[in-house]
C-alpha cells in the first residue's frame, strides 16, 4: 500500500469507529489512545503510519502494564486500536470483528504432516464428533506430529513405538497427570486414522501407548443454597449489575445449563406459554426440556424488553457493546459469574474456581442434599451417561456422614497405632 499520513488514517478509523454503533465512552478511548499515538509519532518526528513504528508504541504500552504504570484496559484499546490502522493499511478496509491476540499455535512445517492433519480433522466431523472434541485432537494430534518432526522422522512410515512412548514424558509440566488420559485416548484415535489410511501399521504404535492413566477423583466445587442467594442479593443490590447479567445467573442457578447452552439459547427454545424451554445440547446433542420458572421467565423477560439491544439475531443473550452480536465464547459466561460471586464475596480464596459449571454442580448437590434421586438429577442436567451424575454423590455432605462407620466394636492398642 502507498505511504498515508498518521492523521489520515487515525481519522479513517475514528469514523469507521463511530459508524459501528459504539457508545460515546467507548469511542472517547479510542480517540484519546491515537492521540496518544500521534505524540508518540511526533517524538520521533514521524508524520507517515508506519507499521513498525505502530507495533513498537503497542510494545511499550505492554512493559508499562508489567510495571503497573497502566491498566488492562488502557492496554486493550492500544493494542485493538492500533490493529485497526493496520487492518486498513493491508486491506484498505475496517470491519468490525473480534481480534485473538492469543500466541500462534504450534504446527508442523513438513506438507505431508500438515496434509495428514487436516485430513484427520476433516475425518473427525465427518464422524460427527462435537467441537470440543474435535478441537482436544487437533491440539494433541499437532502435538505430536511436532514431535515427531523434532525427532526428524520425515514421513508417518518413519514413526517407531518409542517415539510414540517418549511423546508422554515431554508433556508433563504441560499438562496435569489426570489430563494424561485424553491425550492418550486423542493419540490413539490420530494413530488408528493412520493405519486406516494404509500408510503404516497402527497396531505397533497403538501398543506404546500408555493404557493406564490418572484419573481425577476430586470434590467437585460448590456453593450453598445460602451463597447461591447471597450472589442473587448482591447482583440486585449493585445498580451496575446488568438485566442481562442478572438473567444468566439465575439460569444457571435454577437450571443448571451449560455455559455453552446459555450463550445459544435462542427465543425459539422457550414455550412462554407453557412455560418450557427446549433446546438440543451443544455438548452431547441431545435434546433437553427443562421448566421456566416465573422467576428466571421474569428476569430473562426484563432482560429482553429493557436492555437488550435491537437486533435480527435469534440468541437471546448478545454482546452489550457494538457490535451487538451472540457472546462467542464460554469466557463470557465466566466473568459473569466470576463478577457476580466476587461482590457477594463467594469462592474468593485463590484457586476457587468460579464459573457457571459451579452452578451447575451446586444444583445437583443441592438437589441430592433434598433427598432428589440421581436419575432424576441426570435427566435434569441433561446427562446422556447416567453414571456422569454419581460424581456429586461426593458433595452430597449430609448423607455421606450417615454413611459414616462408627468405631464401636473395633478396639486396638495404642502400640498397634503406633
Amino acid at each position: 500500500m502507498k505511504q498515508i499520513s498518521l492523521r489520515k488514517i487515525i481519522n479513517i478509523a475514528m469514523e469507521a469507529v463511530a459508524s459501528f454503533g459504539n457508545k460515546e465512552s467507548v469511542t472517547r478511548c479510542y480517540r484519546q489512545t491515537y492521540n496518544r499515538l500521534i505524540q508518540y509519532f511526533s517524538a520521533r518526528n514521524r508524520t507517515i503510519f508506519s507499521v513498525q513504528l505502530a507495533d513498537d508504541f503497542v510494545k511499550e504500552c505492554k512493559q508499562q502494564l508489567e510495571k503497573g504504570i497502566c491498566s488492562i484496559c488502557r492496554f486493550k484499546y492500544t493494542r485493538r486500536a492500533v490493529q485497526l490502522l493496520k487492518d486498513y493499511y493491508y486491506t484498505g478496509n475496517i470491519v468490525w470483528k473480534p481480534y485473538s491476540f492469543a500466541k500462534k499455535r504450534i504446527a508442523p512445517t513438513n506438507p505431508v504432516f500438515v496434509k495428514l492433519q487436516e485430513d484427520y480433522i476433516g475425518y473427525l466431523v465427518e464422524l460427527g464428533w462435537k467441537r470440543n472434541s474435535i478441537e482436544s485432537a487437533d491440539n494433541h494430534s499437532r502435538q505430536f506430529l511436532v514431535f515427531i518432526e523434532a525427532k526428524e522422522r520425515r514421513s508417518i512410515a518413519e514413526i517407531e513405538p518409542i517415539d510414540v512412548s517418549e511423546f508422554f514424558p515431554q508433556l508433563i509440566g504441560r499438562y496435569q497427570a489426570t489430563s494424561m488420559g485424553t491425550v492418550a485416548s486423542t493419540l490413539r484415535s490420530f494413530i488408528t486414522y493412520i493405519g486406516k489410511t494404509g500408510i503404516t501399521q497402527a497396531e505397533p504404535l497403538l501398543r506404546a501407548i500408555p493404557t493406564r492413566c490418572a484419573r481425577k477423583r476430586s470434590i467437585i466445587p460448590t456453593i450453598t443454597k445460602e451463597e447461591g442467594e447471597a450472589i442473587l442479593s448482591a447482583q440486585q443490590a449493585d445498580e451496575s449489575c446488568s438485566q442481562r447479567n442478572r438473567a444468566i445467573i439465575l439460569l444457571a442457578l435454577r437450571t443448571g445449563l451449560r455455559s455453552v447452552d446459555v450463550i445459544n439459547l435462542k427465543f425459539s427454545d422457550i414455550d412462554w406459554r407453557n412455560d418450557i424451554i427446549s433446546i438440543v445440547q451443544q455438548k452431547t446433542g441431545q435434546p433437553l426440556v427443562l421448566p421456566l420458572v416465573p422467576e428466571v421467565g421474569n428476569a430473562i423477560a426484563a432482560y429482553i424488553m429493557q436492555e437488550r439491544p435491537e437486533s435480527d439475531l435469534p440468541y437471546i443473550f448478545l454482546r452489550s457493546r457494538a457490535p451487538y452480536k451472540q457472546l462467542t465464547s464460554n469466557t463470557s459466561c465466566w466473568w459473569v459469574s466470576a463478577n457476580a460471586m466476587k461482590s457477594a464475596c463467594v469462592r474468593q480464596e485463590k484457586g476457587d474456581r468460579k464459573g457457571l459449571h459451579v452452578l451447575r454442580h451446586s444444583l445437583a448437590t443441592n438437589l441430592l442434599a433434598e433427598g432428589v434421586a440421581v436419575s432424576v438429577i441426570a435427566s435434569i442436567l441433561g446427562h446422556s451417561n447416567k453414571e456422569s451424575t454419581n460424581i456429586y454423590l461426593s458433595a452430597d455432605e449430609v448423607h455421606l456422614k450417615e454413611c459414616a462407620l462408627g468405631l464401636s466394636g473395633i478396639e486396638v492398642t495404642r502400640e498397634e497405632l503406633l
